[in-house]
């Protein structure tokens, strides 16, 4: 998703323009959609915590050049066949992600809905020394942008990934899956019902 995102800069245009020319606006919600029920299904046992946009892939038509957008996935954790390799947790000094699960999901979404990357879209205020700050910075200050290209329903749904507030958990289990169902997953498939009519 991430080379998507990066060649649609190079497109003359406004940025809608740019977001329409590239992924029709149906695709975005699509690929919101299920994005954030990969994060549900996928958290904590294939799908490795610190993913971006970048683990977005489609698989490509035989010329190269024509995405598959309706079978996205996600890139999981690397296989290794050493039985000494010890995995590594990342670990980080910021105060401002409120869930790790859902904050990845907060940037792609963003990200996805304006058709850009998150780095793209930084600007010198959101400056700091924790690059995950930074990312949290540009997001929250996106919020209006993202209503105004998807509606107040998705802002709703990246600001509770950005800032949630239900379940404190850093593992998926049964209330914490019901909260995102019900404020994340099911938002989403119910703006992609409403656009299609």
């Amino acid at each position: 998703m991430e080379d998507m995102l990066v060649s649609s800069r190079t497109t003359v245009g406004s940025r809608i323009a740019r977001a329409s020319s590239m992924l029709s606006r149906r695709d975005r919600f699509f690929l919101a959609a299920v994005l954030a029920s990969a994060v549900l299904r996928f958290h904590g046992t294939w799908l490795k915590a610190d993913w971006s946009n970048r683990d977005v892939l489609f698989p490509k038509v035989t010329d190269n050049r024509v995405y598959i957008l309706e079978q996205p996935y996600l890139s999981g954790h690397a296989i290794t066949t050493s039985a000494t390799t010890i995995p590594t947790t990342r670990t980080s000094t910021s105060t401002l992600i409120a869930n790790r699960i859902l904050f990845p999901l907060g940037l792609a979404l963003t990200g996805l809905s304006l058709c850009e990357t998150i780095s793209s879209l930084r600007i010198p205020e959101d400056d700091d020394r924790i690059e995950e700050n930074m990312n949290f910075k540009t997001a929250s200050r996106l919020l209006e942008d993202v209503q105004q290209e998807f509606g107040g329903s998705y802002r709703d749904v990246v600001t509770q990934c950005l800032r949630w507030s239900g379940t404190r958990t850093s593992e998926v289990d049964g209330k914490f899956q019901q909260q995102v169902f019900q404020n994340i997953v099911s938002p989403l498939f119910e703006a992609i019902r409403v656009f299609d009519g």
